[in-house]
């Protein structure tokens, strides 16, 4: 019951700080990153595939919701959840992939989290972007877009695991 409070808790407070910081402050027309994924990328490895699907469905959801998009952050936020399994699986060899454990730069290390988060990260804001523009049209303005919110969301990122790390 504790563990489901805390993650309840970081999913709100994920979707508070996309919602009330991120989307609210206008960086640049080419710059919207997509934080809420942080939440999704913090679920313990333990959680049973269907699960994992079904929170990732949740969270995008929500943030469909909140920014009136029929489902756009939904298919881009199960898409993450699908493939997160295959990429913890790739990088985190099989003694390390504890039951509860939860993917962080403390334990995966540098390296590994870099990996880890900045596959995920890209993928999440190409999907998210090609099927927002879904058109050829300003391509060169999608590209730009993809790469400026993933280097964003990745740095807020490691801006809270890096403190997460320093703070237990």
């Amino acid at each position: 019951m504790k563990n489901i409070l805390s993650h309840l808790f970081r999913f709100i407070g994920v979707v508070l700080i996309q919602v009330l910081l991120i989307d609210q402050m206008s960086l640049s027309v080419y710059v919207r990153p997509a934080f809420y994924i942080y939440f999704l990328l913090c679920l313990p490895v333990s959680f049973p595939r269907w699960i994992e699907l079904l929170v990732g469905f949740g969270v995008g959801m929500t943030m469909d919701s909140f920014s009136n998009t029929l489902g756009l952050h939904a298919f881009c936020c199960v898409l993450l959840s699908y493939l997160r399994p295959f990429l913890i699986q790739l990088f985190v060899n099989e003694e390390d992939r504890k039951a509860g454990m939860t993917p962080s730069l403390s334990l995966f290390g540098w390296n590994t989290y870099l990996k880890f988060s900045s596959i995920l990260v890209v993928v999440h804001h190409c999907v998210l972007f090609c099927l927002e523009s879904f058109s050829f049209v300003g391509f060169g303005q999608t590209i730009i877009r993809i790469m400026l919110s993933s280097v964003v969301c990745f740095l807020l990122i490691l801006i809270f695991e890096v403190v997460k790390k320093n703070n237990p």
